[in-house]
């Protein structure tokens, strides 16, 4: 017979339940493991908020150089709200630059329709990466946003100088791509806006080491004497003026990525670039610096070729 059936239906427990020490043994047993799991979790926890907020662990640290513990740091930064006028005018912008040269590109060709399609994409999914917080996760790999910046800049380059539409790309006449890079001089002052909200280092702005906004100011100036006098007679001014644009481009699109809070950040500036992982600013550096960098490669391409259609 089973031994379960040794017991009558009301007293079905098993034998060693049926000691009333066992059961004060077990019980104890039991709480004093949920406790453990408690304090491990009360741990866990401790350590990802002080790692996501900065905060020192108090119970363990870093080893000094001479045997202390140091409190540990890890770099994970809380994003401050963006001031309503600089969101509505980083997405006005964006989305007017990237209609304007989307239509500009369609008057050239419709068989355009796949690179303005390509660009309509990155731009809708860029905002999906930045509002679902897959941008800003720092302090994990691999950092999404300077692959998505080379992804970018090499689609850019490839378009312009490899694809089959190089040369439909080129007939957009060179007071135009001059001209349409005029959009760098408000993306000058909303970045402006930016650092004076202490959302961005100062470095990165016209106050400090950015320099861009003479790209932005020289166009319109460029573009107006192209109007005028044509394409032919200025080649080595346009040339020039797009050496000094892609430099100046380069040197701000390197800090900004250099800076950005990575646990390898290799440039610290007042304020860590973290901003360009949140939308709308995200498609400062995956919609506007793109067809910057387009533009100027387009105009270049355009001098360097043999014929020269007179403007």
């Amino acid at each position: 017979m089973h031994r379960w059936r040794q017991y009558p239906r009301r007293n079905r427990s098993p034998p060693f339940l049926e000691d009333r020490e066992a059961l004060i043994v077990i019980r104890e047993a039991r709480s004093d493991l949920s406790f453990r799991l408690a304090r491990y979790a009360s741990r866990f926890t401790s350590d990802v908020l002080s790692k996501m907020l900065m905060i020192p662990h108090r119970s363990r640290g870093c080893q000094g150089q001479n045997g202390n513990t140091a409190p540990c740091y890890a770099k994970l930064f809380t994003m401050p709200p963006v001031p309503i006028d600089i969101a509505i005018g980083f997405t006005l912008l964006s989305v007017g630059v990237l209609a304007t040269f989307s239509v500009l590109l369609l008057k050239i060709s419709r068989s355009l329709w796949r690179v303005v399609a390509a660009m309509v994409g990155w731009t809708i999914l860029t905002a999906i990466l930045a509002l679902s917080g897959t941008l800003a996760g720092f302090t994990f790999r691999p950092p999404w946003v300077p692959i998505l910046v080379l992804a970018e800049l090499a689609f850019v380059v490839w378009l312009a100088w490899f694809s089959s539409w190089r040369d439909l790309l080129t007939q957009i006449p060179q007071f135009i791509l001059v001209g349409f890079q005029c959009f760098r001089i408000p993306v000058e002052l909303l970045l402006a806006m930016l650092g004076s909200s202490g959302l961005l280092a100062i470095e990165m702005t016209y106050y400090g080491r950015n320099f861009d906004v003479v790209v932005g100011v020289t166009a319109v100036i460029l573009a107006l004497w192209l109007r005028w006098s044509g394409e032919r007679s200025l080649r080595p001014v346009i040339l020039g003026w797009n050496v000094m644009g892609l430099c100046l481009l380069t040197i701000v699109l390197a800090h900004g990525m250099l800076s950005v809070p990575y646990p390898f950040q290799p440039l610290h500036l007042s304020v860590p670039t973290f901003v360009v992982a949140y939308f709308p600013i995200v498609w400062l550096v995956t919609v506007l610096v793109p067809i910057a960098y387009f533009l100027h490669f387009l105009s270049i391409r355009r001098c360097l070729t043999r014929e020269l259609d007179t403007v």
